[in-house]
């Protein structure tokens, strides 16, 4: 897709989403700047963003192809995703495994656990090199089910019947995490605690739906509640402000951290992710019916940054660890220079993937679109005849 035929509001969403968490990472690993350490410390939510963006437009896609043809096609969605994730998440797990220099945990899971995207379930906190990749072992959980869940639910008759399963799931996903804390975390005491909660609380897939919940939710919205959308088009300052406030409560409950044991009592536990994932929907919400021009400077920027998000998300710790360790052995460099540098050579050297890696097999990707489109419209056209 090309820059014309964007929603430039969605692609500053998907690069805020992608700095976000970069400087969250940075902050943990080496350092940020002072003044930015109080939003940085907050910058895990960019994940429950990704989240968001992810359900959204991925329901968003499906749901606009059950309206059309009354099924989905399962070899189309997976072959399409299979391209779009895995040949440069392969690659640089290659990385990771080929040249350990380039390490910036304490080790790796065994191979097969990233090349499953079963790494999260559960994580192994001792090995914790390339961890941020168990998000994408959320999403992958998505995709696989997702598909088939959406075919049920759109059997559901009335269309009430429907909002009462997103509660049922929403409340289901409370209590799992409720399950998980009284059972793992709640005995544990101290640093032990974190520990605790970020293998039973945090990474675990069943406990982390909330974002990709709420991007359904809001992809339903677009799709089906046109009146609704008409109401977010004329209140779009106010729904921004109650996006923002619910993440400012969020922020409000654990101080904006999440490696301190007081994010892992039961009420943060219970209710912060979906505060914060409904904050995130507000805004995608408001993005979804905005128009904004994708010909200024800005936009053009936030345009390449979004396209580069996927690889830079991948490759950024790499980047972190060799700026503050190998580079700094070159060349003498003070905290904020490397921090900067930091950021500005990730985000480079998730263009070079992108281009080196994801895009040639985006333009397979494109090809085989093609011929299920012509495939699928031969179709319709005999059996019309």
């Amino acid at each position: 897709m090309n820059r014309n035929n964007r929603n430039a509001a969605l692609d500053y969403l998907r690069a805020f989403a992608i700095l976000f968490v970069m400087i969250f990472h940075y902050e943990v690993y080496y350092g940020v700047p002072e003044w930015l350490e109080p939003i940085a410390r907050f910058g895990w939510t960019g994940v429950d963003l990704f989240f968001v963006l992810s359900g959204y437009l991925i329901s968003r896609m499906l749901l606009m192809e059950y309206q059309s043809s009354k099924s989905i096609n399962f070899l189309k969605f997976y072959t399409n995703r299979s391209l779009r994730i895995l040949p440069v998440f392969v690659f640089v797990v290659g990385l990771y495994f080929l040249f350990p220099a380039l390490i910036e945990g304490r080790g790796l899971q065994p191979l097969w656990r990233f090349l499953t995207f079963t790494q999260n379930l559960p994580i192994d906190l001792r090995t914790n090199s390339f961890s941020h990749a168990w998000s994408l072992c959320v999403e992958e959980h998505f995709y696989v089910l997702f598909p088939m869940i959406l075919l049920f639910v759109c059997s559901l008759k009335p269309s009430s019947r429907i909002a009462w399963l997103f509660i049922g799931v929403l409340l289901a996903g409370v209590a799992v995490r409720y399950i998980s804390w009284a059972e793992f975390v709640e005995p544990a005491f101290g640093r032990q605690k974190i520990g605790a909660g970020l293998k039973w609380i945090y990474y675990p897939s069943y406990n982390r739906l909330d974002g990709l919940l709420f991007g359904v939710i809001t992809a339903v919205i677009t799709l089906y509640r046109p009146a609704f959308s008409q109401v977010v088009s004329r209140n779009k300052t106010l729904l921004t402000a109650t996006g923002f406030a619910l993440l400012g409560v969020g922020w409000g409950i654990v101080d904006g951290k999440i490696l301190t044991p007081a994010f892992f009592d039961w009420a943060p536990t219970l209710f912060v992710f979906p505060l914060v994932s409904l904050g995130y929907a507000c805004l995608v919400l408001v993005a979804v019916n905005s128009k904004m021009s994708s010909t200024t400077l800005m936009a053009r920027l936030a345009f390449h940054v979004a396209t580069w998000s996927y690889s830079t998300y991948l490759i950024h710790k790499i980047v972190n660890k060799m700026v503050n360790t190998h580079l700094t052995e070159i060349v003498e460099l003070g905290p904020d220079v490397r921090f900067v540098l930091s950021l500005v050579l990730a985000v480079f050297a998730g263009a070079i993937l992108f281009y080196a890696v994801e895009k040639p097999f985006l333009a397979i990707r494109s090809k085989l679109n093609k011929r299920w489109f012509l495939t699928e419209h031969k179709i319709s056209g005999q059996a019309q005849i």
